[in-house]
């Protein structure tokens, strides 16, 4: 085999190298550039604040204080049926079963009965 064929696949490689380097590094800029762009937003981000279960609650007990914990999390991340404060969730019964750091919503708990 001639010498000259031997060489060709190296020098295509040699060719192509500059080129895959090249979009790259353009790509893993912008990545970075972006990156660095929503860590600034995250800074910007309006603080919410929503209730979390502390550890797993089975159906049909009634949340204690231990039970739960208030959130800091972003406001763009808080639904409108999440529940924000503890006076809302202390002494409700749970309707479904909750899981560790599951966010608490209304529909998650049982409605008060109605006096008669």
């Amino acid at each position: 085999m001639p010498v000259n064929e031997t060489i060709k696949p190296i020098l295509k490689f040699l060719w192509l190298s500059p080129i895959a380097f090249g979009a790259c590094y353009f790509c893993g800029t912008q990545i970075a550039t972006s990156e660095v762009g929503m860590q600034k937003l995250d800074e910007m981000t309006a603080a919410g604040h929503c209730i979390q279960a502390v550890r797993d609650v089975p159906a049909g007990t009634v949340l204690r204080s231990q039970d739960v914990q208030a959130v800091d999390t972003f406001a763009n991340r808080v639904e409108g049926d999440m529940l924000a404060r503890l006076d809302q969730v202390v002494g409700k019964k749970v309707k479904y079963g909750l899981v560790a750091k599951q966010a608490i919503v209304s529909r998650d708990l049982m409605q008060a009965e109605k006096a008669q």
